[in-house]
C-alpha cells in the first residue's frame, strides 16, 4: 500500500552518527534523499545543515526527527500536576530516566496519556538549539522536532492496513530491522534500536518482551526496501502473527534514516520537543501577537465609538430641527393650556364660594311666601344650615304642610309642643314651633315627614 502525501516537503533524521535528509518537488513527486556524517555537537550539526542545504531545496517548514540514542522517549507515572511543572521537574532530574550519548543538559516535553501518567521525551538542549540556529541559518524559518516513535506511529496512523492500526512498527534497512516502536491505541508505547548485527530474533524478542510471550494474531507493519520487508513479513506470518507492508515512495537503496525522515513528515508531532531558545523565540512571537491583537482592539474600539458618536450627533441635530419646527405650535399649545387651567381655577374657585355663600335671603323668601293666611311668625331665625319657625295660627297643620313643601328646607318637625290660647270674643289660636335644615346647594328637595 503507498503512504498519503505529506504536507512537508523536507524531512531530516539525526541519530548521533548520521543526518539523512529527503524532499521530494510537490506532494506527489518521488522522494529524494541524501545522507551526511553528523554527530551531535552543535558544529557538526551546522556542518551537516551546511551539505544538506546544497541538495535540499529551502523550503518555509522542516520536520526533524530524532533517532535513539541521541533522543529518547519513555512512559513515566508522577502525581497530578501541570504539565510544565513536570516537564522541569523531569528537566532537572533527567540521568535518572535516559542515558544519552552526552552529559549535556536534556529538553523534556511531555503528552498525558492518562491519570497520573505521561509520556515524556528527552533531547539534548544544545542539540535543539542548533538544529534551530542551523536550520534558520540556511532559510528553514519554521522548524519542529520530534522522537523516532512519534514518526512510526504516525506512519501507522496514515497508512492504515485494512485489518485496522498496527500494534507494532518496524523499519528496515537492506540488511536487518533497525527501529521498532509498539502502539497501544495508536499511542507510542515502547521503541527500541537494533544494534547494526540484529536478526528477525532480536525483533520477535522485543515484540513478545511487550505484547506478551503468547500474544498471537498482532498487526504488525513494515517500512523498507522490498528486499528486506518482505523476508520479515514472511517471518512474521509464520509466528502467527498478521504482517502489512507499507510503502513510503523511498528508493530501494533509501536507508532506514532515510525512511524515519520520511515518514516524520506524516501527520504532526505528536509530542513536539522545543529547546530553551525556541521556546523563547514562540514566546516573544505570543507576546507581540497578543500586542497587535490588543492594538487592533483598541484601534476597532476607538473607530466603534467614533462611528456611533457620528451617529449620536446626526440624530442629536435631526432632533434639534425638528424641534425647531414644532416649537411654534408647542407654545400655543402651552398658551392655551395656561388659559384652560386659569379658567379651571376660576371655575373651582366660584364653585366653593357657591357652595359656602349663604342662603338665609332665599329662605326667608321662601318660608314666607309659603305660610298660609292668618299666620302670624314671631320668630324666623338661621343659624348656620338650621332653620327655626315660631308663630301663631289658627291651624298650625297648614303651616307644616307649607314648610315641608318648600324646595330650600329638609327635615322639618316640630320643635316644641304646639299650644292653644283661647281669646276672648274670638276662636282659639295655637302657638307653634318648627324647625329644619336647610337643603345643600344642587341636591333635590326631599322632605322628611
Amino acid at each position: 500500500m503507498s503512504a498519503r502525501a505529506s504536507v512537508f516537503t523536507v524531512g531530516i533524521a539525526l541519530d548521533g552518527r548520521t543526518a539523512a535528509a529527503v524532499w521530494r518537488q510537490g506532494p506527489n513527486g518521488a522522494w529524494q534523499h541524501a545522507t551526511v556524517a553528523c554527530d551531535a555537537a552543535p558544529a557538526g550539526i551546522e556542518q551537516a545543515f551546511a551539505a544538506l542545504a546544497r541538495e535540499v531545496p529551502t523550503v518555509d517548514r522542516l520536520r526533524v526527527t530524532l533517532v535513539r540514542p541521541l533522543a529518547n522517549a519513555r512512559p513515566v507515572e508522577f502525581p497530578r500536576m501541570s504539565r510544565a511543572t513536570l516537564e522541569r521537574v523531569l528537566e532537572r532530574d533527567w540521568a535518572r530516566y535516559v542515558i544519552g550519548l552526552s552529559p549535556s543538559m536534556q529538553t523534556v516535553s511531555a503528552r498525558q496519556t492518562k491519570a497520573g501518567q505521561w509520556r515524556a521525551v528527552f533531547a539534548p538542549t544544545e542539540t535543539l538549539d542548533a538544529i534551530v540556529t542551523a536550520a534558520a541559518n540556511h532559510g528553514w524559518n519554521e522548524v519542529s522536532t520530534q522522537v523516532s516513535d512519534d514518526a512510526l506511529a504516525s506512519a501507522a496512523l496514515v497508512t492504515v492496513a485494512s485489518d485496522g492500526t498496527p500494534q507494532f512498527v518496524i523499519i528496515c534497512d537492506g540488511r536487518a530491522a533497525t527501529d521498532v516502536v509498539y502502539l497501544r491505541g495508536g499511542e507510542p508505547s515502547s521503541g527500541r534500536r537494533f544494534p547494526r548485527a540484529a536478526t528477525d530474533e532480536d525483533v520477535f524478542a522485543f515484540i513478545r518482551a511487550t505484547a506478551g510471550t503468547h500474544a498471537k494474531g498482532l498487526s504488525i507493519a513494515v517500512i523498507g526496501p522490498p528486499t528486506r520487508t518482505g523476508a520479515l513479513a514472511l517471518a512474521i506470518r509464520q509466528n502467527g502473527h498478521r504482517a502489512s507492508v507499507l510503502d513510503v515512495g523511498l528508493a530501494a537503496e533509501a536507508t532506514s534514516m532515510a525512511a524515519i525522515a520520511a515518514v516524520g513528515t506524516f501527520g504532526t508531532p505528536m509530542v513536539e520537543l522545543r529547546s530553551p531558545a525556541a521556546r523563547a523565540v514562540q514566546e516573544r512571537r505570543l507576546r507581540t501577537a497578543a500586542r497587535w491583537l490588543l492594538a487592533t482592539a483598541a484601534a476597532a474600539l476607538v473607530v466603534a465609538f467614533g462611528i456611533e458618536r457620528i451617529a449620536v450627533n446626526t440624530q442629536l441635530s435631526s432632533v434639534r430641527t425638528q424641534r425647531a419646527d414644532v416649537s411654534g405650535q408647542v407654545r400655543s399649545a402651552m398658551a392655551l393650556r395656561s388659559n384652560a387651567e386659569n379658567a379651571a381655577e376660576l371655575v373651582s374657585v366660584l364653585g366653593q364660594r357657591e357652595a359656602s355663600a349663604s342662603r338665609a335671603t332665599a329662605v326667608i323668601a321662601a318660608v314666607a311666601n309659603a305660610l298660609p293666611a292668618g299666620t302670624a311668625l314671631t320668630t324666623l331665625g338661621i343659624a348656620g344650615d338650621s332653620v327655626t319657625v315660631e308663630g301663631e295660627s289658627a291651624r298650625s297643620a297648614a303651616v307644616y304642610n307649607a314648610l315641608r313643601i318648600v324646595p330650600q328646607l329638609q327635615q322639618v318637625r316640630l320643635a316644641a309642643p304646639l299650644r292653644q290660647d283661647r281669646q276672648s270674643g274670638a276662636d282659639a289660636v295655637e302657638r307653634f314651633a318648627f324647625s329644619a335644615l336647610i337643603m345643600p346647594s344642587g341636591s333635590t328637595h326631599g322632605a322628611t315627614p
